[in-house]
C-alpha cells in the first residue's frame, strides 16, 4: 500500500521519473522474491548485485503501455489517498451537522413532550 501510494503522489509529483522508474523496473529483477534471507547476498559488492538485477544496464526508453500502466494505477490510488485525507473532513462535518440538528430540532422536540405533559396535567 505505501508503495502504491507513493507512486501516486510521485505521478503527480514527478511525472517523468515515475515513468523512467517504472520503464527500468519493468526490465530489472528485485529482491522482494528472495526465498533465502539475505545473508548470504552480504558479502557481494553493490556492482555485483546491480549486475544480478541487471541494474548496471543503460535506462530502457519509456513505452505507451508503461505510461498506461502507470496511469492505470496510480489514477486510483490518487482517488483512495483523496477519500483518506477527506476522511477526517467528512466526519468532522457530520458530527457538527449532527450537533447543530440535535440543537436544533432536540429543544424542539422536548418543547412539545413538556407542552404536551402540561396539557394533560391541566387537565
Amino acid at each position: 500500500m505505501l508503495n502504491l501510494a507513493g507512486l501516486g503522489v510521485g505521478a503527480v509529483i514527478a511525472p517523468r521519473r515515475i515513468l523512467r522508474a517504472w520503464a527500468r523496473g519493468r526490465r530489472t529483477r528485485n529482491l522482494y522474491t528472495e526465498r533465502r534471507g539475505i545473508d548470504h547476498l552480504l558479502p557481494r559488492t553493490v556492482a555485483e548485485m546491480r549486475g544480478a538485477l541487471g541494474l548496471d544496464r543503460p535506462h530502457p526508453a519509456v513505452r505507451v503501455r508503461d505510461a498506461l500502466a502507470v496511469a492505470a494505477v496510480s489514477i486510483p490510488m490518487l482517488g483512495v489517498l483523496v477519500a483518506f485525507a477527506a476522511a477526517p473532513v467528512i466526519a468532522a462535518t457530520l458530527v457538527v451537522a449532527a450537533i447543530t440538528w440535535r440543537r436544533k430540532h432536540g429543544s424542539a422536540s422536548h418543547n412539545q413532550q413538556s407542552h404536551h405533559k402540561q396539557h394533560i396535567h391541566h387537565q
